[in-house]
């Protein structure tokens, strides 16, 4: 059995009680764990797989994207895995003005060139912005179309069929 999870905000107490009531083999979490400690500490005795993506509230404190570090191979942006006869990607993240928004355009191509423009000290963890780890940029789409078919897409933006959402995703 699958079990999608979609926002704990930190409350992973239900997640784990309803992994051992449902018996699930796999866990896919959509984004906004917002973990106070490690994901691999958290889920230690889980025996189901786990995998993730970081999407807009997971970035709003350094430590919450710092522990998925730790199961960082788990992170499934723009990646795909095979479960139960099952093609599924992930698209992590979220779009944002200053990155890349579908409505106003592609301000960053890709994470290097934002890296390359942005002050060390400005860095979170030598690498972008705090906020902008859970930022879609064009080099996701890229990288999510070489990965080819997939039977499920799993996202936190929402298609257009959305008030919110986005052409892109559909």
């Amino acid at each position: 059995m699958l079990l999608f999870v979609g926002d704990p905000h930190g409350n992973l107490v239900t997640v784990k009680e309803t992994v051992f009531f449902l018996k699930s083999e796999v866990i896919f979490f959509l984004g906004d764990q917002c973990l106070e400690n490690p994901i691999d500490l958290i889920l230690s005795n889980i025996s189901s797989l786990v995998y993730f993506i970081l999407n807009n509230h997971n970035s709003d404190h350094p430590h919450w994207p710092e522990n998925h570090l730790s199961a960082w191979e788990q992170c499934l942006n723009c990646k795909t895995v095979e479960v139960g006869g099952q093609k599924i990607a992930e698209l992590g993240g979220v779009f944002i003005e200053g990155i890349w928004h579908l409505h106003t355009g592609v301000k960053w191509k890709n994470r290097e060139c934002y890296i390359h423009h942005t002050p060390p000290e400005h860095r979170f963890k030598n690498r972008l912005l705090l906020g902008h780890w859970t930022s879609i940029f064009p080099e996701d789409f890229k990288k999510l179309l070489n990965v080819g078919n997939a039977d499920i897409l799993i996202t936190h933006q929402a298609p257009e069929c959305h008030q919110y959402g986005f052409k892109g995703i559909g």
